[in-house]
């Protein structure tokens, strides 16, 4: 029997709204070379593609800019703290939500969910994210679905900072967890923290019916 996934509408509002919040901004923090611990200079700034957002029947293009950084002691180029996993070529929480869906779908499906929350990402791109990131994801459920921290964390800053109102990097990178600077390896389960957010409450004024 083929089992069906029912996405509540209200996520083809929420998600591409968090996302395209992420437009333009710069990523420009580093403490120090990660190589070997020097001190870091400017170099230049890159722009990456973040996202690929449905709006009506066009498909916008999310960007964000990264600088890079040369450390004045072994020269390396460093890019800033950002909300990428390595050699990735779209956002953290996108990548996430490939992972999650396609633990519990053919990949094909979870690139037709993806439009339903949507987000545009061929089944192809979907396939290479669930087999290249193995790691954990933390989960939650809002409004019957289990999804991934970051875009649920991302989409309740959003919601509460307002549609007009710029998000600072920091906090970008704090909803989706410091991608950039964490290592895959474990298995994904949901997460068995007891203090777990409710996020639900950040969306009050929305109808989960």
């Amino acid at each position: 029997m083929k089992i069906k996934y029912r996405i509540n509408p209200v996520f083809s509002e929420l998600i591409p709204a968090a996302l395209s919040a992420c437009d333009g901004i710069l990523f420009d923090s580093c403490s120090s070379c990660p190589h070997c611990g020097g001190s870091l200079v400017g170099y230049d700034v890159k722009t990456k593609h973040f996202a690929d957002v449905i709006d009506g029947s066009a498909i916008k293009t999310v960007k964000v800019r990264i600088k890079r950084f040369r450390c004045s002691k072994c020269r390396s180029i460093v890019y800033a703290d950002q909300p990428f996993y390595p050699k990735t070529r779209a956002g953290s929480p996108i990548v996430d939500l490939c992972v999650v869906l396609s633990k519990n779908m053919p990949y094909s499906r979870a690139a037709t969910s993806l439009r339903e929350f949507g987000v545009n990402v061929d089944r192809w791109s979907v396939r290479n994210y669930a087999i290249q990131i193995p790691g954990r994801i933390p989960l939650t459920e809002l409004y019957g679905i289990m999804l991934p921290e970051s875009i649920i964390s991302l989409a309740a800053l959003t919601y509460n900072n307002g549609i007009d109102t710029s998000i600072g990097a920091s906090e970008i990178l704090c909803s989706c967890g410091y991608p950039s600077s964490q290592k895959s390896g474990a298995p994904l389960e949901k997460s068995s923290d007891k203090n777990e957010i409710d996020y639900s409450r950040f969306f009050p004024s929305l109808c989960c019916d």
